[in-house]
């Protein structure tokens, strides 16, 4: 749908240029476009190469563990029915340090691997369990403590001082991220108590 919405855009933009006789004007856009697309594809690309070699050297190391075991009490209270030293814990972690990094590239492959490991322990039943509920509220509604796309863009748009939009993004991503837990453990125990009430 996306697609076929941007497609329409393009085609109607074109259009009305060459009919109100900016015909130049939108080659030259569409040129300068194209250079500027190819352009902040790299800047980002940098960024995210770095962030994403460093989730590696984190997955490859010792750090994971030391990394699991220093969130492991509260991971134990958002997601209670997976063993601490399950792959799904790791993969949880792992996607959870790529989302405060500001990695949401990153962060995707390991979410999809998280979400299998805990349909495994799901019973490989296509309900949604608690668990994997949580970690899709906390996965869309995460915490950023460095927002790399973000501040790439920034830098890339000649920004004199690209990190100032940190502040407003820590608080406005805590706000999100405890609004939707809650919100989350609220349905949940509303929801196991009508079932118990049935």
């Amino acid at each position: 749908m996306m697609n076929k919405l941007f497609a329409a855009m393009i085609i109607a933009g074109s259009v009305v240029g060459i009919v109100c006789g900016r015909g130049a004007d939108v080659s030259r856009a569409v040129f300068d476009g194209a250079s500027e697309a190819v352009r902040l594809c790299i800047t980002i690309g940098g960024a995210v190469c770095l962030w994403s070699g460093l989730m590696r050297i984190i997955e490859s190391s010792d750090m994971l563990s030391g990394l699991c075991r220093a969130i492991a009490p509260a991971m134990r209270r958002l997601f209670p029915d997976i063993p601490p030293e399950s792959p799904a814990m790791a993969s949880i972690v792992m996607n959870i340090a790529a989302n405060l990094l500001g990695l949401a590239n990153a962060a995707t492959p390991i979410g999809m691997r998280a979400m299998e490991e805990m349909k495994a322990l799901n019973g490989g039943r296509d309900e949604a369990s608690r668990s994997m509920i949580m970690f899709v509220v906390m996965n869309t509604a995460s915490f950023q403590l460095l927002s790399s796309s973000l501040i790439a863009l920034r830098i890339e748009a000649g920004s004199a001082s690209p990190f100032e939009v940190m502040a407003p993004i820590w608080i406005s991503s805590a706000v999100c991220l405890s609004g939707a837990i809650l919100a989350a453990k609220l349905l949940g125990a509303l929801n196991i108590t009508r079932r118990y009430e049935k």
